[in-house]
Protein backbone atom coordinates (compact mmCIF):
# COMPACT_ATOMS: atom_id res chain seq x y z
CA UNK A 1 0.00 0.00 0.00
CA UNK A 2 2.75 2.17 0.71
CA UNK A 3 4.45 1.71 -2.87
CA UNK A 4 7.59 0.66 -1.14
CA UNK A 5 9.32 -0.64 -4.23
CA UNK A 6 8.61 2.81 -6.19
CA UNK A 7 10.33 4.50 -3.11
CA UNK A 8 13.62 2.13 -3.74
CA UNK A 9 13.56 2.78 -7.31
CA UNK A 10 13.18 6.55 -7.28
CA UNK A 11 16.07 6.77 -3.97
CA UNK A 12 18.57 4.35 -5.49
CA UNK A 13 19.82 6.58 -8.15
CA UNK A 14 20.90 9.20 -5.78
CA UNK A 15 22.00 6.77 -2.64
CA UNK A 16 25.50 7.84 -1.38
CA UNK A 17 26.86 4.00 -0.65
CA UNK A 18 25.05 1.28 -1.57
CA UNK A 19 24.54 1.82 -5.12
CA UNK A 20 24.80 -2.21 -6.04
CA UNK A 21 21.14 -2.35 -4.09
CA UNK A 22 19.44 -1.07 -6.96
CA UNK A 23 20.58 -4.95 -8.31
CA UNK A 24 17.94 -6.55 -5.83
CA UNK A 25 14.46 -7.55 -6.44
CA UNK A 26 11.04 -7.21 -4.61
CA UNK A 27 12.02 -10.67 -3.17
CA UNK A 28 14.78 -9.51 -1.81
CA UNK A 29 13.06 -6.44 -0.12
CA UNK A 30 10.56 -8.66 1.78
CA UNK A 31 13.50 -11.14 2.94
CA UNK A 32 15.32 -8.23 3.96
CA UNK A 33 12.31 -6.74 5.73
CA UNK A 34 11.99 -9.57 7.35
CA UNK A 35 15.05 -10.21 8.33
CA UNK A 36 15.43 -7.13 9.99
CA UNK A 37 12.11 -7.59 12.23
CA UNK A 38 13.10 -10.91 13.00
CA UNK A 39 17.22 -9.57 14.35
CA UNK A 40 14.63 -6.92 16.38
CA UNK A 41 12.55 -8.99 18.02
CA UNK A 42 15.63 -11.52 18.88
CA UNK A 43 17.19 -8.93 21.01
CA UNK A 44 19.53 -7.54 18.12
CA UNK A 45 20.90 -10.80 16.98
CA UNK A 46 21.74 -11.43 13.48
CA UNK A 47 21.43 -7.41 12.66
CA UNK A 48 25.35 -7.28 11.06
CA UNK A 49 25.18 -10.20 9.02
CA UNK A 50 22.52 -9.45 7.24
CA UNK A 51 23.84 -9.48 3.23
CA UNK A 52 21.66 -8.66 0.48
CA UNK A 53 21.90 -10.44 -2.59
CA UNK A 54 20.77 -10.28 -6.34
CA UNK A 55 18.32 -12.55 -8.13
CA UNK A 56 20.61 -14.80 -8.94
CA UNK A 57 22.22 -15.34 -4.73
CA UNK A 58 25.41 -13.67 -5.77
CA UNK A 59 26.01 -11.53 -2.03
CA UNK A 60 26.12 -7.92 -3.32
CA UNK A 61 26.84 -6.54 0.14
CA UNK A 62 26.03 -6.00 4.51
CA UNK A 63 23.16 -4.08 4.64
CA UNK A 64 22.96 -2.34 7.21
CA UNK A 65 25.80 1.06 8.54
CA UNK A 66 27.39 0.56 11.89
CA UNK A 67 24.89 3.63 12.93
CA UNK A 68 21.94 1.68 11.70
CA UNK A 69 22.91 -1.67 13.42
CA UNK A 70 23.54 0.67 16.92
CA UNK A 71 19.84 2.38 16.09
CA UNK A 72 17.87 -1.32 15.68
CA UNK A 73 19.39 -2.45 18.64
CA UNK A 74 18.49 0.64 20.28
CA UNK A 75 14.92 -0.30 19.31
CA UNK A 76 15.48 -4.06 19.98
CA UNK A 77 16.06 -2.80 23.67
CA UNK A 78 13.21 -1.01 23.76
CA UNK A 79 10.57 -4.00 22.69
CA UNK A 80 12.41 -6.22 25.46
CA UNK A 81 11.70 -3.24 27.81
CA UNK A 82 7.97 -3.05 26.94
CA UNK A 83 7.49 -6.91 26.69
CA UNK A 84 8.53 -6.60 30.62
CA UNK A 85 5.87 -4.08 31.46
CA UNK A 86 3.52 -5.76 29.34
CA UNK A 87 4.29 -8.88 31.76
CA UNK A 88 4.00 -6.69 34.57
CA UNK A 89 0.35 -5.57 33.30
CA UNK A 90 -1.21 -8.41 32.44
CA UNK A 91 -0.37 -9.57 36.76
CA UNK A 92 -2.05 -6.35 37.81
CA UNK A 93 -4.98 -7.57 35.53
CA UNK A 94 -5.24 -10.28 36.95
CA UNK A 95 -4.73 -9.56 40.63
CA UNK A 96 -7.75 -6.59 39.78
CA UNK A 97 -9.67 -9.77 38.45
CA UNK A 98 -9.22 -11.85 41.08
CA UNK A 99 -10.35 -8.65 43.78
CA UNK A 100 -13.52 -8.25 41.43
CA UNK A 101 -14.34 -11.41 42.11
CA UNK A 102 -13.26 -12.24 45.22
CA UNK A 103 -15.05 -9.15 46.76
CA UNK A 104 -18.12 -9.49 44.08
CA UNK A 105 -17.63 -5.89 42.68
CA UNK A 106 -20.02 -5.34 39.93
CA UNK A 107 -18.57 -3.94 36.91
CA UNK A 108 -19.66 -1.25 34.86
CA UNK A 109 -22.04 -2.13 31.46
CA UNK A 110 -20.17 -3.14 28.40
CA UNK A 111 -20.83 0.00 26.93
CA UNK A 112 -20.33 2.00 29.63
CA UNK A 113 -16.31 1.13 29.59
CA UNK A 114 -16.13 0.81 25.74
CA UNK A 115 -17.52 4.64 25.21
CA UNK A 116 -15.10 5.52 28.05
CA UNK A 117 -12.12 4.07 25.72
CA UNK A 118 -13.92 5.22 22.56
CA UNK A 119 -13.40 8.80 24.26
CA UNK A 120 -9.76 8.83 25.54
CA UNK A 121 -8.28 7.15 22.45
CA UNK A 122 -10.38 10.22 20.42
CA UNK A 123 -9.10 12.71 23.08
CA UNK A 124 -5.37 10.95 22.05
CA UNK A 125 -5.76 11.44 18.05
CA UNK A 126 -7.00 14.94 19.05
CA UNK A 127 -3.75 15.63 20.65
CA UNK A 128 -1.62 13.69 17.73
CA UNK A 129 -3.60 16.48 15.04
CA UNK A 130 -2.90 19.36 17.23
CA UNK A 131 0.81 18.67 18.13
CA UNK A 132 1.27 16.96 14.68
CA UNK A 133 2.03 12.85 14.18
CA UNK A 134 5.42 13.74 12.37
CA UNK A 135 6.03 16.50 15.18
CA UNK A 136 5.49 13.91 18.18
CA UNK A 137 7.26 11.40 16.31
CA UNK A 138 10.14 13.06 16.41
CA UNK A 139 10.00 14.03 20.34
CA UNK A 140 9.36 10.98 21.26
CA UNK A 141 12.70 9.52 19.76
CA UNK A 142 14.73 12.35 21.41
CA UNK A 143 12.92 11.10 24.76
CA UNK A 144 13.38 7.20 24.31
CA UNK A 145 16.87 6.92 22.46
CA UNK A 146 20.14 7.87 23.99
CA UNK A 147 21.26 11.43 22.76
CA UNK A 148 24.15 10.29 21.06
CA UNK A 149 22.79 7.75 18.94
CA UNK A 150 21.68 8.40 15.34
CA UNK A 151 18.09 7.81 15.16
CA UNK A 152 16.89 9.66 11.96
CA UNK A 153 18.57 8.46 8.62
CA UNK A 154 17.72 9.95 5.38
CA UNK A 155 17.05 7.40 2.54
CA UNK A 156 19.92 8.44 0.13
CA UNK A 157 21.92 7.14 3.02
CA UNK A 158 19.93 4.86 4.44
CA UNK A 159 18.95 0.82 2.99
CA UNK A 160 17.41 0.75 6.14
CA UNK A 161 15.14 3.20 6.23
CA UNK A 162 14.07 3.43 2.35
CA UNK A 163 13.45 -0.20 3.10
CA UNK A 164 10.36 0.45 5.77
CA UNK A 165 9.40 3.96 4.31
CA UNK A 166 10.12 5.31 7.23
CA UNK A 167 8.34 7.33 8.99
CA UNK A 168 5.24 6.57 7.20
CA UNK A 169 5.24 3.05 7.95
CA UNK A 170 4.65 3.86 11.40
CA UNK A 171 1.34 5.69 10.64
CA UNK A 172 -0.55 2.40 9.23
CA UNK A 173 1.54 0.01 11.66
CA UNK A 174 -0.39 2.23 14.55
CA UNK A 175 -3.57 1.90 13.63
CA UNK A 176 -3.29 -1.79 12.48
CA UNK A 177 -2.01 -2.40 16.03
CA UNK A 178 -4.91 0.26 17.80
CA UNK A 179 -7.45 -1.54 15.74
CA UNK A 180 -6.50 -5.38 17.03
CA UNK A 181 -5.57 -4.05 20.60
CA UNK A 182 -9.18 -2.39 20.74
CA UNK A 183 -10.77 -5.92 19.19
CA UNK A 184 -8.92 -8.10 21.63
CA UNK A 185 -9.81 -5.63 24.54
CA UNK A 186 -13.48 -5.90 24.29
CA UNK A 187 -13.55 -9.82 23.60
CA UNK A 188 -11.42 -9.68 26.54
CA UNK A 189 -14.19 -7.76 28.29
CA UNK A 190 -16.98 -10.09 27.13
CA UNK A 191 -14.97 -12.77 28.58
CA UNK A 192 -14.08 -11.35 32.18
CA UNK A 193 -17.75 -10.56 32.47
CA UNK A 194 -19.11 -14.23 31.32
CA UNK A 195 -16.81 -15.49 34.25
CA UNK A 196 -17.79 -13.31 36.64
CA UNK A 197 -21.27 -14.79 35.98
CA UNK A 198 -20.39 -17.89 36.67
CA UNK A 199 -18.17 -17.28 39.43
Amino acid sequence: MLDINETIQETMPRHLYKREFIETDTFEHHRLFGEMVVAVQNNGKGLEQIVFYDPNSIPLGKLLTKSEIIHLQDVSNLIASLNWISLALIVICLLILASIVFYRISMPALKTIIAGTIAIVCALGLVVLIVGAKKLFYWLHTIIFPKNHQWFFYYEESLMSMLMKAPELFGPVSLQLLFFGIVIWVLQLMLIRALIKLV
